[in-house]
């Protein structure tokens, strides 16, 4: 998957001690990875095999005071096609974070993000490119939380901004992506109680606010929009057994064309961290949420996706990993029209 780890947990022998600088701690490193893909193009007939290599350069940086916290991270990965050199492609992603400690069980917490990405072939909007659509993304997240005893309320906002680039077909024609620029706001709402010390319950609302650069799209249909998902769900925190959260919740996102029909239901998220024994440490992730696409015909679509990953140390120095996901995608179709590559 995009940005995947080659290994989720290493052993603490094999991991880096990092260099202090100051009050910070730096880690630093690569990682060498093969991938085998036997649908590059995601093609319903005629597949087409190849073998990728990637190289995964990347630096952290963290502080270490008493009262406050500011990290820095960034990630590169170089992935090279061995037979569709046409195929190739560099992600690199920035990151800064931190916390201002405004007062006891108060803090001001921040994050900026820059991402330059590629899009999945899965993706039904880049199926018909000659190369990976190429983007880019940039995010500001802001939220002030406070605790009152085993209650803790926090206020957010996030700003969002997604930029495509053009692309070509395969018989080399321009696409111009400009319609698909696009800017959202969200806002955020959370109550959580502390059930017990390693566990607490939460209930949250996100409204957003999706605007896109250009009112009409190349198919004549607008598709800014604004909706909301609710979620309650538990949170673990079992220091080294369990990890993560669950929660249900229900998505509604309305178009400012009246030719849509809103995309809106009910689903599971989850993202859950669980170590049986020292050698093996499980993952599993569930995610629903509406998408966007410039597909003929559709306002978007609900998109599930499904995954688990395994991670057990062989050796100390040799760790097997193996990984499954499933993707679900529920198209809202128009009366009239049937989206394209559907």
């Amino acid at each position: 998957g995009l940005l995947q780890k080659t290994v989720d947990r290493k052993p603490v022998d094999y991991q880096s001690p990092g260099v202090r600088a100051g009050s910070f701690e730096l880690n630093a490193g690569a990682e060498l990875a093969w991938e085998t893909n036997d649908n590059i193009f995601y093609l319903k007939d005629d597949e087409i095999d190849d073998n990728i290599w990637h190289i995964r350069p990347w630096l952290n940086v963290n502080s270490d005071w008493s009262r406050h916290a500011l990290n820095f991270s960034a990630f590169v990965d170089v992935a090279s096609y061995v037979e569709f050199n046409s195929q190739n492609y560099t992600d690199a992603v920035m990151s800064m974070d931190g916390r201002v400690d405004v007062k006891r069980g108060s803090a001001f917490n921040y994050k900026a993000s820059y991402m330059n990405l590629h899009e999945d072939r899965s993706n039904p909007d880049s199926r018909n490119y000659l190369e990976p659509t190429k983007y880019t993304f940039s995010g500001i997240d802001v939220d002030y939380t406070h605790s009152f005893n085993r209650l803790t309320a926090a206020l957010g906002y996030q700003y969002q901004d997604t930029n495509y680039k053009n692309g070509k077909d395969f018989e080399g024609n321009v696409i111009n992506n400009q319609d698909r620029d696009r800017d959202r706001n969200i806002w955020l709402v959370r109550l959580g109680y502390d059930y017990s010390d390693r566990s607490d319950f939460f209930v949250e609302y996100r409204g957003n606010d999706l605007d896109y650069d250009q009112q009409f799209d190349r198919n004549g249909y607008e598709r800014s929009s604004d909706g909301y998902d609710i979620r309650g769900g538990v949170a673990w925190n079992m220091t080294g057994v369990l990890t993560g959260y669950l929660f249900l919740q229900y998505v509604n996102q309305n178009y400012d064309d009246e030719r849509f029909n809103k995309v809106s239901g009910f689903g599971v998220g989850a993202n859950l961290d669980w170590t049986p024994t020292k050698l093996t440490s499980v993952n599993v992730k569930f995610s629903n949420a509406p998408q966007e696409t410039t597909q003929v015909g559709t306002s978007g679509y609900y998109s599930s996706l499904y995954s688990a990953r395994v991670q057990h140390e062989l050796r100390r120095n040799i760790l097997l990993n193996a990984r499954f996901s499933y993707t679900d995608n529920d198209y809202e179709l128009d009366d009239n029209i049937s989206p394209e590559g559907s």
